[in-house]
């Protein structure tokens, strides 16, 4: 059985890379985008958030309170099923993931959740 200690540590981690990815992406607010909302009414379509509002944000959709894509001009954060999370940029960031937690399994591969122009 996983404690809650011991989800927060993994949850913490992804946070972390996330923020990696914005500051090496040079990105220092996103804006919430597809929002479909499930139990929380906090967060509207659109919605700019900084790095602050961005953790806490993807709080909320790795406990699937929300699901939402995180997009800006350079740099999108995308939340998939069991806990996969997708950081797609037009610039390379990759230096900071290399950085990131070793309890995360980073790999390269294309976001399924990409808008069709973007593929």
């Amino acid at each position: 059985m996983v404690t809650l200690e011991d989800y927060q540590v993994v949850e913490n981690a992804y946070l972390d890379a996330i923020r990696r990815f914005c500051v090496a992406a040079g990105v220092d607010s996103l804006r919430i985008h597809s929002l479909e909302r499930r139990e929380s009414r906090d967060y509207h379509e659109g919605q700019p958030l900084d790095l602050d509002g961005i953790e806490r944000v993807a709080r909320d959709a790795l406990r699937n309170v929300i699901w939402c894509k995180l997009v800006s001009e350079t740099a999108e954060v995308h939340f998939g099923y069991d806990y996969y999370m997708y950081l797609v940029s037009s610039v390379d960031a990759e230096s900071a993931l290399a950085e990131a937690d070793p309890l995360l399994n980073i790999q390269r591969y294309r976001s399924p959740y990409l808008r069709e122009e973007e593929e």
